[in-house]
């Protein structure tokens, strides 16, 4: 009998050491998956940059705009204590709380969708030279009409490698594309430039802004929301 209730008890122990076993072998695939396929945001470049009003000349917009220059598909946006993570490419906007001094960022625990947007009352773009590496950019809403919605003045800077962007432009990720796309049109092949300043005119409520780059550093950041 002691024989039959010792066997008993092995049985019901090894039973229970499979179990085990196959929840901590479970929950290590989970974990494996799951590092596998997290977004890893890494970026190379933090450019610093003022933006002010024209009328006033006041600053409206002192923060840095962090990019990876070979992947677009994200760029992230600090101020002075927060900033805002734009995955274009999962439409999720991510925010996080940021610490200048030790330059710490920490995601909060929310997103949300990215809305994009389509600019719909800008079909035709010109681009043209108005000096060396001063371009003016005029969107309007058809071909035939000589009013533009849009008009933005930039001037270009030589670096070391492809770094154009608009890093504060109020128009929608498509939209910053594309005007980039015509503006490249313009410089031969040679991208290896970045966007020094740029002045814009809103027509539709007669808005102007002026952005320009106090500075642009090559930076080694990786992060990973929680």
């Amino acid at each position: 009998m002691n024989g039959w209730l010792q066997a008993e008890k092995e049985k019901k122990y090894t039973e229970k050491y499979k179990r085990m076993k196959n929840k901590v072998i479970t929950s290590l695939i989970l974990f494996i998956g799951l590092s596998i396929h997290a977004q890893i945001y890494t970026f190379d470049y933090k450019i610093n940059f003022n933006s002010y009003n024209e009328k006033t000349k006041v600053s409206t917009n002192e923060s840095s705009y962090l990019i990876n220059s070979k992947n677009p598909l994200y760029e992230m946006h600090i101020f002075e204590k927060n900033g805002r993570l734009c995955d274009y490419e999962n439409k999720t906007l991510r925010y996080i709380s940021y610490n200048k001094v030790n330059n710490i960022y920490q995601f909060y625990s929310y997103q949300r969708k990215l809305m994009l947007g389509n600019d719909k009352l800008i079909d035709h773009i010109v681009v043209n030279e108005i000096a060396k590496n001063h371009y003016s950019i005029k969107c309007f809403p058809k071909k035939a009409n000589k009013n533009a919605k849009l008009e933005i003045i930039v001037k270009l800077k030589a670096a070391d490698e492809d770094l154009i962007r608009f890093y504060y432009l109020d128009v929608s990720y498509d939209m910053k594309n594309e005007l980039i796309g015509r503006l490249k049109e313009k410089l031969n092949g040679n991208y290896n430039y970045i966007i020094e300043s740029f002045s814009v005119n809103y027509r539709k409520n007669d808005t102007k802004s002026n952005s320009y780059i106090t500075s642009a550093e090559k930076v080694n950041l990786k992060i990973m929301p929680q």
